[in-house]
């Protein structure tokens, strides 16, 4: 099994058999993406198989797991490498990834989604990237997430649609509770 372990960062590492395996999966390593809060509690979004899953350490306990995604066994996977996380100053977390789709090679889609708690609940995960025609494709790279002092969330990520060549760095900004469209920084 792939697998991560966490312990408290101010603590000596524990013996083995004591750090808490939170994410096993048989299909490939569990890409974690951690952030801290301002009270200093670890909040962590990671792979769980072909579903993204979230945890947090607050007052030395482990959450149970959450699952943020319930994607279909369509052929479509999250990319290892685009999980990220900010925290607000609500210590309320926000979570984006890519996530990689080819129904029709050699087309390929893949898409910018963002998910985040609201207090009480994890509201449906949106897409934030640019929207693709239909018969082309996308190549979505480089995720970015960042939390102002405002509350405001702000995400970047570089965006190429095929077969058109043309892409580049969009930015959005979720603020209350709408997102900008996607603006193309040039």
């Amino acid at each position: 099994d792939d697998f991560f372990r966490l312990s408290s960062p101010d603590a000596p590492p524990p013996a083995p058999g004591h750090v808490p395996q939170l994410v096993a999966s048989t299909n490939g390593p569990a890409a974690p993406a951690i952030a801290v809060d301002s009270n200093g509690d670890l909040h962590v979004a990671a792979l769980d198989g072909e579903q993204l899953v979230y945890v947090s350490r607050r007052a030395g306990t482990w959450s149970p797991k959450t699952s943020i995604t319930s994607y279909p066994s369509d052929g479509g996977w999250i990319q290892q490498d685009s999980i990220r996380i900010a925290v607000d100053q609500a210590a309320r977390p926000h979570i984006i990834w890519i996530r990689g789709y080819a129904p029709n090679l050699p087309v390929f889609n893949d898409d910018l989604f963002y998910a985040h708690f609201d207090g009480t609940s994890w509201p449906s995960p949106v897409s934030l990237s640019a929207p693709v025609l239909l018969g082309t494709g996308s190549s979505t790279r480089y995720p970015a997430i960042t939390v102002n002092s405002l509350g405001q969330v702000h995400v970047w990520w570089h965006e190429r649609v095929w077969p058109a060549g043309a892409g580049g760095v969009h930015h959005t900004i979720k603020s209350g509770g709408g997102v900008t469209a996607p603006h193309f920084l040039q």
